[in-house]
């Protein structure tokens, strides 16, 4: 949180007031809450004024809310470098990528990106990226592939259900993305989801069945094709570790 005098509280009252004229959403967590002589403020500031510095929201404040996040809520966190997402309304915040992931993602990323942007069949796009799955699903996967006649690109996210999505496991996440996320990305009927791991140098791959469900777990330790394509894009994963 951050403490301002009183002669800072009507120029940041008049900018919410703004805010909120314009019909931007200002939820309540990120209101003001007045002591005598004193005002304490938190809200990420970036949508209102670019460039002026980000005033956090306390993560525990965050959890504690009794109504669930919103992209609304998601595009006022703050800028500080940790990974946040909102999944079924909740908040959540990891540690930005460690040197070796990043590493690997790069790795991955331009062997598929060889083969399915440069023949202009798709994208393949790195962290961060925001990809919106419902009002109360912002994630930020480490790649995302969506393929040309899958029109979700915005201008500022990916809006609906890419073709395949890739987590590389971390310190930090190591239990999220193979239970929470592979529920949440089952729930939306992501067609390919793969968990790298870059501990024991294996990629484990469910795809979508036609019940609904992904299938079973197959690890794959020398080379992983996505079927999405003509031909199929394959990442030799000697090349990845």
């Amino acid at each position: 949180m951050h403490s301002f005098g009183e002669r800072d509280v009507n120029p940041l009252i008049d900018r919410v007031d703004t805010a909120k004229s314009r019909g931007t959403h200002v939820p309540p967590l990120a209101e003001f809450s007045l002591s005598p002589g004193r005002m304490k403020y938190s809200l990420c500031w970036q949508e209102f004024r670019p460039g002026i510095e980000c005033m956090s929201i306390p993560s525990e404040t965050i959890r504690k809310s009794p109504t669930k996040l919103t992209y609304n809520e998601y595009v006022l966190l703050p800028d500080d470098g940790n990974r946040h997402e909102i999944i079924d309304g909740r908040h959540y915040m990891y540690a930005a990528p460690v040197p070796r992931q990043q590493a690997i993602s790069r790795h991955i990323q331009f062997q598929l990106y060889q083969q399915i942007e440069l023949t202009k069949l798709g994208q393949v796009i790195d962290s961060p990226i925001d990809l919106q799955l419902s009002d109360f699903d912002v994630v930020q996967p480490d790649l995302v592939v969506v393929l040309a006649g899958n029109r979700i690109i915005t201008q500022t996210r990916i809006l609906g259900v890419p073709d395949l999505l890739i987590e590389i496991l971390s310190p930090s996440n190591r239990k999220h993305d193979p239970e929470l996320k592979k529920q949440l990305y089952e729930q939306f009927a992501v067609p390919e989801y793969w968990i790298v791991d870059p501990d024991e140098c294996v990629v484990v791959r469910f795809r979508l069945e036609e019940t609904g469900k992904f299938g079973q777990a197959i690890e794959i330790r020398d080379a992983i094709t996505f079927d999405g394509v003509p031909g199929g894009a394959t990442v030799d994963l000697t090349r990845v570790w």
